[in-house]
């Protein structure tokens, strides 16, 4: 190895440490080569580890003398990760480990019992958790700010890092306007839910000034952003209509 680069900023469990190696090849390889990526907490136990090729799609078996390769590697972080500062280090079989230097992770508070809701209304989604339910206005003028507050609760584990949407729905069924984010304002991913607990995932939609008074509806659902497809709940839906409509007045 002749470099490496680690991210410098805070990360949350459930995020992935983004990592750049670079490798030279001083000899023909006769075989294929696999690491393990490892990260240990302030006491030097190992936490986490995770056995990778040198390079993803290019193995090292068809690598030629003098080659040298960047190879992007990524560590999901652990949900039960706590707050701390972690070693990072790559380890070739036996060998003595190579260090690469340390991460900070900042874990988020758990919330294991259920939190006040306004409105109680349950849909499971297909391996990651249920909306328990939500707390919105009734009445709102155009312009202003509608804000949705949203409590899940995780009953599975994830790898994806999904975004919620909550959009508002005329009458005709259109897209009025929405939200999307990772759950609580960024900050709760659900690749970093630990089974059991509670999300509080607010959310603000701008209303157009020119809204027409009516009743709209909201719904909710995940997607996953790097393919675009939507998470189903249990029943087949990919979205949940919340079951209070919102009255725009004039």
């Amino acid at each position: 190895m002749i470099g490496y680069s680690l991210p410098d900023h805070r990360l949350r469990p459930g995020e992935a440490v983004d990592l750049d190696l670079y490798w030279l090849a001083t000899q023909d390889p006769v075989q294929d080569v696999d690491i393990q990526l490892v990260l240990r907490d302030s006491s030097g136990a190992r936490v986490q580890n995770l056995a990778v090729p040198l390079v993803q799609g290019f193995p090292s078996s068809e690598w030629q003398k003098d080659d040298i390769w960047r190879a992007n590697q990524k560590l999901l972080l652990r949900p039960e990760l706590v707050s701390g500062v972690y070693a990072m280090s790559v380890q070739f079989g036996e060998k003595l480990p190579i260090e690469l230097g340390s991460i900070e992770v900042r874990a988020p508070e758990h919330i294991s019992e259920r939190p006040p809701i306004g409105a109680f209304q349950q849909a499971t989604f297909d391996g990651l958790g249920s909306l328990e339910g939500y707390e919105a206005p009734a009445e709102i003028r155009a312009g202003e700010s509608l804000p949705v507050t949203l409590v899940w609760r995780a009953t599975g584990r994830a790898k994806t890092s999904y975004r919620v949407f909550v959009q508002l729905i005329d009458d005709e069924g259109k897209l009025v306007t929405g939200s999307d984010q990772i759950p609580d304002a960024w900050q709760r991913p659900t690749s970093g839910w630990i089974m059991g607990e509670y999300i509080i995932d607010t959310h603000a939609l701008n209303l157009p000034p020119d809204l027409k008074p009516g009743v709209y509806s909201l719904i909710v659902g995940l997607y996953d952003p790097d393919t675009m497809q939507r998470l189903r709940l249990n029943s087949g839906a990919d979205a949940v209509t919340l079951n209070q409509p919102l009255e725009l007045l004039p």
